[in-house]
């Protein structure tokens, strides 16, 4: 079992694994993936290969040494970069074709570019204390980088492996998090609203079909009150594909429900719709 970020196998079944060391690369079957926590999991039928020892990133304090691990840059062979944990519990906006927002990050000044995705995070010992997923955009800062800690991507891939995300109901919106007052206040709403911003809809997604629009606030889904990108995300776990729910969103100054009846999530997830 392969765990590496969703938007690295976006779109693909099968990917082609290669090791740095002699073994031969072999065909990797995506098994699911879960988009708005960034993560995959990929199967490849090999016994000889080793597992990473499971390290612990609750423990970690800030300060503490790691190490980066990946192929930045599609430079030949990886690239190891060393640096300290900046930050705990760090919510980013990443934009992209799948998730547009995640959530209690680990931050470190370990290098991480383009390429560094999915790779490991490893503490001086070489244990996996994350997987690496983002770095700041460009010219935003430098030494700003972003993993999933480990104790969050060990369950989640059971998650997968238990369960495919294919059995679970699909919405097939980008959001983020409308928290605050001011962030409310910055879209033009009325400053209590709180809920989950449409940033993206994925193209004939149950959320397309149903009238939902980009710029849209989420604030009910099937009578689950929402609050947080968090909120919508467990509160859909309540209902199965095929159901119809009511969907309550704030569109400018109006309050609207629509009927949206979700689908099984895809095995892997097409492009959004390019914003206008």
């Amino acid at each position: 079992i392969i765990l590496t970020n969703s938007h690295v196998v976006s779109g693909a079944t099968e990917v082609e694994i290669v090791f740095n060391d002699d073994h031969p690369s072999m065909t990797g079957e995506v098994i699911g993936t879960l988009p708005e926590k960034d993560i995959a999991v990929v199967r490849v039928e090999a016994d000889d290969l080793t597992a990473i020892e499971i390290g612990n990133s609750s423990s970690l304090r800030l300060g503490d040494e790691v190490v980066a691990i990946g192929f930045p840059l599609g430079l030949g062979g990886p690239t190891v970069t060393k640096g300290i944990v900046s930050a705990k519990e760090r919510d980013i906006d990443i934009g992209g074709a799948e998730a547009e927002s995640l959530e209690d990050l680990l931050q470190t000044d370990a290098a991480i570019n383009p390429g560094n995705s999915g790779g490991a995070l490893v503490d001086l010992s070489g244990r996996l204390v994350g997987i690496n997923t983002a770095a700041a955009q460009a010219g935003a800062a430098e030494n700003v980088g972003f993993a999933i800690p480990v104790d969050d991507a060990i369950p989640l891939a059971q998650e997968i492996l238990s369960e495919p995300p294919e059995k679970r109901a699909w919405l097939g919106v980008q959001i983020d998090t409308v928290g605050s007052s001011a962030v409310a206040a910055q879209l033009g709403l009325d400053p209590d609203v709180r809920g989950a911003l449409v940033t993206g809809l994925y193209p004939d997604s149950p959320a397309d079909r149903g009238g939902v629009e980009q710029g849209d606030v989420i604030t009910d889904l099937g009578g689950f009150g929402l609050e947080s990108v968090e909120d919508l995300t467990t509160s859909l776990t309540e209902f199965d594909p095929g159901e119809t729910i009511e969907v309550t969103v704030v569109r400018g100054d109006e309050t609207i429900v629509v009927d949206v009846e979700l689908d099984q999530r895809p095995a892997t997830i097409p492009l959004p719709e390019e914003s206008p």
